[in-house]
């Protein structure tokens, strides 16, 4: 029975040969036919030999433990061929067991017993016995029941194999220490190991210094440029910091100043778009030179082989994945700046505009202001409230309705002197007829001088909405 030891397959395994050399050197009895040979083909065939690991053997990661198994595994079987020597060269004692005892040994009389004849005296005893006594043993029927003990107590092979190792002793002892070379060349593979892993340190740490400052320059850049565009955006916007120089404006230029602005705001965000692309760009060249760090040490590390590669590629992996995790944090950082800068642009941009329409609100509203004052004072103006042309055409008015008035009022007079006897039809109908031809040319003046009135207010409205418009 081999004990079953879950070995590493990695190359460093050969490290334990010398220790099996030295635990399988010790005197040992005659080998069976199976271990011919000198030790170390021994060793290669108990390594050839070894069985596979089952489903849900643990695998150890600690070199110490692999040597420290390896060697008992070695004691193990040299006790174990040992064992099978001894029992397959001892002295040979036949034993008959027989159905009253199946443990001590026949002990056979050298004299014959002539006096019973050939027959043995259990033999001779059933022979004068009467039929089916059952006190009486039948010897046939015990030489079958022997036969069928002995073919039931043969030892089958797991049994023998179960037999030879209860019969291995609870602690094997070395019959000399083993050599320190396994540990020195282990010591000094740490050592190499180690010093490995610090160079590959220091190397990721210059890589981090390499491109730190080309982040730092990038942003400083940035911070530049975006100075020198909020020059241009407060010179752009210095015609709305006062009242004065707001509305010294028209429309055309309040409405053109929106534009400068807007310009210079796209300026910004692409500085903030380059930006980004660039800090990308640097962290995957960063990405790369960490990628070439990471196989170049590993390599290293494999040909050292103080670890197996699975342990050594955990290692790496774990150096990996608190790199990865470093790099997906300067990819957030860089997202999030990238983020706060065109959110800040944006909020910045949409308060400007705000402004700038506030001030355009507050430009109409002054001109508006400006307008009403000052066609409010040309409305006040005397040119407006008594035009000069209005005075004279109702002075005019007034004399030709004096001169016609006075007229009629002569022929009212000229009708007191129509009573009778001086009074006629024909006198009366010549009255009436000059009273009509009277008022008739009063009528006339009327409306000839409320025509000028209409034209001369027409003359002045004009005049006004020229005032607006000139507003």
């Amino acid at each position: 029975m081999e004990v079953e030891v879950a070995h590493p397959s990695q190359p460093n395994a050969s490290r334990f040969d010398e220790s099996a050399a030295a635990a399988m050197s010790l005197p040992q009895p005659p080998a069976p036919q199976q271990r011919s040979g000198n030790t170390r083909s021994g060793h290669t065939s108990l390594q050839q030999k070894r069985p596979a690991p089952v489903d849900g053997s643990k695998i150890l990661r600690n070199d110490e433990v692999y040597r420290q198994l390896f060697e008992a595994q070695v004691q193990l079987t040299d006790q174990l061929a040992g064992t099978r020597w001894w029992r397959e060269n001892k002295p040979a004692v036949k034993q008959v067991k027989s159905s009253r005892d199946l443990s001590l040994p026949v002990v056979r009389n050298a004299a014959p017993a002539t006096s019973r004849g050939m027959l043995a005296g259990r033999q001779a005893d059933w022979t004068r016995a009467l039929e089916n006594d059952g006190r009486t043993e039948n010897p046939v029927v015990a030489r079958q029941t022997a036969e069928w003990l002995d073919l039931v107590s043969a030892e089958t092979e797991s049994g023998q194999h179960a037999t030879e190792v209860a019969d291995l002793p609870d602690q094997v002892r070395p019959s000399k220490l083993r050599s320190d070379v396994i540990d020195r060349i282990k010591e000094k593979r740490r050592e190499r190991h180690n010093l490995t892993l610090e160079e590959m340190h220091q190397e990721l740490y210059q890589v981090g210094v390499t491109f730190e400052p080309l982040i730092v320059q990038r942003c400083q850049s940035l911070h530049e440029t975006l100075a020198k565009l909020e020059e241009e955006l407060d010179r752009r916007l210095s015609p709305l910091a006062t009242n004065e120089s707001l509305m010294a404006l028209d429309q055309h230029q309040l409405l053109g100043l929106w534009q400068g602005v807007a310009e210079v705001f796209a300026d910004r965000r692409n500085a903030i778009g380059s930006l980004d692309e660039d800090l990308l760009a640097l962290e995957s060249d960063r990405v790369t030179e960490i990628r070439r760090v990471f196989h170049s040490y590993s390599e290293v590390l494999e040909r050292v082989s103080h670890l197996a590669p699975a342990e050594l590629h955990r290692i790496v992996d774990d150096e990996a994945v608190q790199m990865n995790q470093t790099l997906l944090g300067n990819q957030r950082s860089f997202a999030d700046l990238n983020a706060r800068l065109v959110m800040s642009e944006l909020d910045r941009e949409r308060r400007m505009r705000a402004h700038w329409q506030d001030k355009i609100t507050e430009w109409r509203a002054g001109h508006v202001e400006v307008a009403v004052a000052g066609f409010h004072q040309f409305v006040q103006s005397p040119q407006v409230q008594s035009p000069p042309s209005l005075e004279s055409i109702l002075s005019n008015m007034r004399a030709e309705q004096s001169e016609i008035n006075s007229r009629r009022l002569e022929l009212i007079e000229e009708l007191s002197s129509l009573a009778p006897p001086n009074a006629c039809k024909s006198g009366v109908a010549a009255w009436h007829q000059k009273m009509q031809q009277v008022c008739k040319m009063l009528d006339e003046t009327n409306q000839k001088y409320l025509q000028q009135v209409y034209e001369d207010y027409e003359r002045v409205c004009q005049h006004c909405l020229e005032a607006i418009n000139a507003r």
